[in-house]
């Protein structure tokens, strides 16, 4: 069974790994950094560049 993540824990950098195969390959490719930094580097780069904070929906697990 999946553990949920929400939206809390997804901003302090937790993550949740829907397919270990493609993941795996993305990272080999060196296409993502680790899990998880995606929302934190993303909110990073908005303040850097003076933009607005992105708007962060959670609906179910997701």
């Amino acid at each position: 069974m999946l553990q949920e993540l929400d939206l809390e824990a997804a901003l302090e950098g937790k993550s949740k790994c829907w397919n270990a195969a493609i993941s795996e390959a993305f990272h080999y490719m060196k296409l993502i950094e680790a899990w998880g930094t995606g929302l934190g580097r993303i909110r990073n780069s908005c303040r850097e560049y003076g933009l607005k904070e992105p708007v962060i929906d959670e609906f179910g697990d997701g």
